[in-house]
C-alpha cells in the first residue's frame, strides 16, 4: 500500500468540519459560512443561517437504497439544519434549542445527540421523539465529548487538569452497554465490532473488550497523541498530534507513515481510494491511497510520473510505486508548505529524458546551485553565455582549465583561456550551450541530491542518498558501458555502488592546484579517458 499527498486546499476562513459528498465526492466546508467546493474551487457559499456553522455529518435517509446527498450541520446558536449537498442548499430546520449546544452529533440514522443541562439527549428527526438521560458527572469540572460509532454514543468526562477518563458506552436508546475508568486521557474514541477502541495522550492505541469490561490490549503506535482513528476495510487511518497519517492492519501494526499536516490531525475521512485529512492549520490535503494488489493503476501510477517530469520510459522499473510516492510527497510537502526550493519542479528530472543505453558517461555532482534561479537539474550547468561572465563559478573555471588541458596539452591561466576564446585560438561552446551539447553527445549530468533548499546548500542530501545509491546501482547494471566519474569524497561515496567497475576518480574541481598532489583535479584524466566517446569542447 501507498498513499499519495495529491493537494491541499488552504482557506482563508477558518474551518470547523468537512464532510465529503459520497456521490460527487465534493468538499462541504463548515466555518465562518457553509462552504461548497468544487476542484479546491469555492462553488457556492450559504451565508445568513449558516454563519459560524460547527459540525457536518452526512446521513442515511428512511429506505435509503444509494448514497445520501442529505446531511445535518450544527451552528453555534443550537440549530441543526437539513442540506443537500446535490442541489447546494438549505432543505429544512430540523432542530432549535434556542441556545448555545456546546456538545453535539449525529448518528448515522440521523438523530442529534446532544448535552443540555446535566443530560444526555437524543432526538429523532424521524419521529419528533425526544430522550434524555442524567449524566451523573454533573460536578461542572470537567469536560465532555460526544463520540459516534454507527449508532452506538460513547460519553466521555475528563475533569480539569486530569488525565482520568469515565468512558459511557450507550445505545440508540440510550441504554447504557459499557463504562470504564481510565488511567489515560482518551482523545478519540470509537467502536469495532465488540472492542471499544481509543487513542491516548501519550500515542497509545488501546482495546477494551465490551463485554468483560477489560482493557484488551495497549500499543504504543506514536510519540505524540493519537488523534483520529478512522476505520476502512481491513486497514486502520490513524492521525497524531505531530500531523502523521498512519495506516495499520486490524492488529494496529503500522504499514505506512506519511507526515501530512504540520500540525494535529483532526479528521480523517475516506471515499473510494482518496483519503481527506483535516489538519489545525486549517488545510484539507487530500491523498490517493494506492493498493499493492492493484498493478494496473500503480503501473499508471508510475507511468504518469515519468509522462509529468520527462523521464525516459527505460527508468520504469526504477521508479517503483514506493519510490515514486515517496518522491511526490516530499515535493508536494515543500509546495503545500511554500519552502522554497531549488531547481525548479519541471527541472528536478531534466536529467533523465534520455534512453539509459544512450549515456557514455555519468558525471556526478553534489548539489544543485542553492541560489534562486540557477540550478538547471543538469549538475554544474550554467545559464551563461560566456566563459567571462563573473558569474562563472570557481569549478567551471577549473573544468574549463582541465578541458584545456586535455585538448592542447597546456595548463594555463583562466584568463589565459578566456581570451583565447574571445580571440577563437580556442574554440568551444560557452558555458550555457555546452552542458546541452554534453546531454546530447550521451553525458549523463546528475547531482546526488536532486534537490535543495533555496539559499541553503546540502538540506536534502538524507532525503536523496538512497535515491541516489540505488539509481548508481541500476544504471550500472542495465548500461555496462556508462563511465563514471566521481570528483571529491562527496561523490566518490557512491563507488561502492557501481557494478560495471568502469570509474575515473579524483579531487572536485572547486579545489585545485596542487599539481604534485596525484589526486588534484588538474591531473584528472576524465576528459582525456573518455574523450574518443565525448567531445568535450561541444564542436561536433
Amino acid at each position: 500500500m501507498n498513499i499519495i499527498l495529491e493537494d491541499s486546499i488552504d482557506y482563508k476562513f477558518k474551518i470547523k468540519d468537512f464532510g465529503i459528498d459520497p456521490v460527487n465526492t465534493r468538499i462541504i466546508v463548515t466555518g465562518d459560512n457553509l462552504v461548497f467546493l468544487n476542484k479546491n474551487k469555492i462553488e457556492k457559499e450559504i451565508k445568513g443561517k449558516l454563519k459560524n456553522c460547527q459540525m457536518i455529518k452526512y446521513i442515511k435517509e428512511k429506505n435509503q437504497l444509494f448514497a445520501s446527498s442529505s446531511f445535518f450541520v450544527s451552528t453555534s446558536t443550537g440549530v441543526v439544519y437539513k442540506c443537500d449537498s446535490l442541489k447546494k442548499k438549505i432543505v429544512s430546520t430540523i432542530f432549535d434549542l434556542s441556545k448555545t449546544v456546546e456538545f453535539i452529533n449525529f448518528t448515522t440514522s440521523g438523530k442529534i445527540v446532544y448535552i443540555d443541562n446535566n443530560k444526555l439527549f437524543t432526538y429523532d428527526t424521524y419521529t419528533k421523539d425526544l430522550k434524555s438521560i442524567r449524566i451523573e458527572n454533573n460536578d461542572n469540572n470537567g469536560n465532555y465529548k460526544i463520540f459516534i460509532s454507527e449508532e452506538n454514543i460513547i460519553l466521555k468526562y475528563r475533569k480539569l487538569h486530569e488525565e482520568e477518563n469515565t468512558i459511557n458506552i450507550f445505545d440508540e436508546n440510550l441504554e447504557k452497554i459499557f463504562e470504564l475508568k481510565t488511567e489515560k486521557n482518551h482523545i478519540y474514541s470509537s467502536i469495532v465490532g465488540l472492542q471499544y477502541i481509543s487513542g491516548t495522550s501519550d500515542g497509545e492505541i488501546e482495546i477494551w473488550d465490551i463485554l468483560s469490561g477489560e482493557l484488551y490490549n495497549s500499543i504504543k503506535i506514536s510519540k505524540s497523541k493519537v488523534s483520529f482513528i478512522e476505520k476502512e476495510a481491513e486497514y486502520y487511518f490513524i492521525g497524531t498530534g505531530s500531523g502523521d497519517l498512519l495506516v495499520t492492519d486490524d492488529k494496529f501494526n503500522v504499514l505506512k507513515k506519511l507526515n501530512v499536516s504540520r500540525n494535529e490531525i483532526i479528521k480523517i475521512h475516506i471515499v473510494n481510494d482518496k483519503i481527506f485529512v483535516l489538519g489545525m492549520e486549517n488545510n484539507i490535503y487530500i491523498l490517493s491511497l494506492i493498493k499493492e494488489n492493484d498493478e494496473k493503476l500503480s503501473l499508471e501510477y508510475r507511468e504518469k510520473f515519468l509522462t509529468e517530469n520527462g523521464i525516459h520510459k527505460d527508468y520504469l522499473e526504477f521508479f517503483t510505486v514506493d519510490r515514486v510516492s515517496e518522491i511526490e510527497n516530499f515535493i508536494r510537502r515543500m509546495e503545500i508548505q511554500k519552502v522554497k526550493f531549488v531547481p525548479k519542479r519541471e527541472n528536478i528530472f531534466r536529467a533523465f529524458s534520455d534512453s539509459i543505453s544512450s549515456r557514455k558517461v555519468c558525471l556526478l555532482g553534489k548539489d544543485p546551485y542553492f541560489q534562486p534561479n540557477v540550478a538547471t537539474g543538469l549538475s554544474f550547468e550554467v545559464k551563461k553565455n560566456s566563459w567571462m561572465d563573473p558569474e562563472v563559478n570557481t569549478s567551471l573555471k577549473n573544468m574549463l582549465k582541465l578541458i584545456y588541458k586535455t585538448y592542447t596539452g597546456t595548463i594555463k591561466d583562466i584568463n589565459e583561456i578566456r581570451n583565447e576564446i574571445e580571440s577563437n585560438k580556442f574554440v568551444i561552446l560557452q558555458p550555457d550551450k555546452i552542458f546541452g551539447n554534453w546531454k546530447e553527445q550521451g553525458v549523463l549530468l546528475i547531482n546526488s541530491a536532486l534537490t535543495t533548499i533555496e539559499n541553503e546548500a546540502g538540506r536534502h542530501h538524507k532525503f536523496w542518498n538512497t535515491f541516489t545509491e540505488d539509481l548508481i546501482e541500476f544504471l550500472s547494471t542495465k548500461n555496462s558501458e556508462i563511465i563514471f566519474l566521481l570528483w571529491g569524497k562527496d561523490a566518490q561515496i557512491f563507488e561502492k555502488n557501481i557494478k560495471n567497475d568502469k570509474i575515473i576518480k579524483h579531487n572536485h574541481p572547486a579545489i585545485c592546484g596542487n599539481l604534485e598532489n596525484e589526486a588534484d583535479f588538474m591531473n584528472g584524466k576524465s576528459f582525456e579517458l573518455t574523450k574518443d566517446v565525448i567531445e568535450w569542447l561541444g564542436i561536433k
